[in-house]
């Protein structure tokens, strides 16, 4: 945006008229400065003025637009993904919400690439036009993202995800027929696997990592499983006989050799599992995991094998004894 552009969006902040058919023609870009300006402006007047109100108006209005800009009018985004994780980038603001990064046009999405590599941040630039990316933003609500972050490097605004695709309310579904999702557990993984790699303190990497950990103990997990033959063959046989059925669990040979019990996080994950596969899902809490592990042969439980690829060891389960108290029963 030139200087002289600058100027006069910066001057349509102190009208009065905010007739939105004004800034139809405006590029996103543009709206997104007109607001920032208002806030500006609003932070600098004298609070109750008619100044004041008269900026928090345009404030208003401008963010109002810029939501519905980006619901409803904008053919595409471009989305900045981790090179680390290939999931989306994760931000966080200072408020504390976790956000992805997106941008309104390439040139954007290419500066902060170029610009963030310098802080050890590794950015992939994908493209989406309008409907991918509502499918995108529902998408983040399993990840557990709060918001989106538009334009990163120039000027900027937080937008809360609910506004752009509300969350989805499974409250008045039974709790067997909820879809199995840990938002709290894959955002915070996600940010800690993307700092892991960046030259931050051991301190503060222990930190994010024990954050992740302390959110295990809440989660459901889907694991693959099958069902013993030879017991569902007496079962058919005599069903008048109670038997327990016995469920058998796959393993997953890491690159060292060693054997784990997957999990995944909710059916996205799943899926990238499962194609070409001939297995059942048991639904398992974190206590129902680490039994399963404890029993078998294996050296330990891998999350997402196909994504995030979190490794819970006996170590890790010793570690989130301590930091959550001993949550696992026999």
């Amino acid at each position: 945006m030139t200087e002289e552009r600058k100027k006069k969006v910066s001057q349509m902040v102190y009208e009065k008229d905010y007739s939105i058919e004004k800034f139809k023609t405006m590029v996103l870009q543009e709206v997104i400065f007109a607001y920032n300006t208002a806030v500006f402006l609003m932070r600098k007047a004298e609070k109750d003025s008619p100044e004041y109100e008269n900026f928090k108006k345009a404030k208003d209005v401008y963010f109002r637009l810029i939501v519905e800009r980006v619901k409803n009018e904008e053919p595409e985004f471009y989305i900045a993904e981790s090179g680390y994780t290939r999931y989306p980038f994760v931000g966080k603001s200072p408020s504390g919400k976790y956000h992805v990064w997106i941008f309104s046009q390439e040139r954007y999405a290419l500066f902060a690439k170029e610009h963030f590599v310098e802080q050890k941040v590794e950015l992939n630039i994908k493209c989406l036009k309008h409907k991918e990316f509502l499918a995108f933003c529902a998408y983040l609500h399993i990840i557990g993202a709060n918001a989106i972050f538009i334009d990163n490097g120039a000027y900027s605004i937080e937008i809360p995800l609910e506004l752009i695709v509300p969350q989805p309310d499974f409250e008045m579904l039974p709790e067997v027929n909820r879809p199995v999702m840990n938002p709290d557990f894959a955002i915070r993984a996600l940010f800690f696997l993307q700092e892991l790699r960046r030259p931050i303190s051991n301190d503060i990497k222990r930190e994010l990592e024990e954050d992740m950990l302390k959110q295990l103990p809440k989660c459901k997990f889907l694991m693959p499983s099958q069902a013993d033959r030879e017991q569902l063959e007496l079962i058919r046989q005599d069903p008048s006989v109670k038997r327990e059925l016995r469920f058998k669990f796959p393993r997953l040979n890491r690159p060292d050799g060693k054997m784990y019990f997957p999990v995944f996080t909710d059916l996205h994950e799943y899926k990238k599992f499962e194609k070409g596969k001939e297995f059942g899902v048991l639904v398992q809490d974190y206590n129902g995991v680490v039994n399963i592990f404890k029993k078998g042969d294996s050296e330990g439980i891998t999350i997402n094998p196909f994504g995030m690829n979190i490794v819970i060891n006996q170590k890790t389960i010793d570690a989130i004894d301590r930091l959550c108290g001993n949550v696992v029963t026999e």
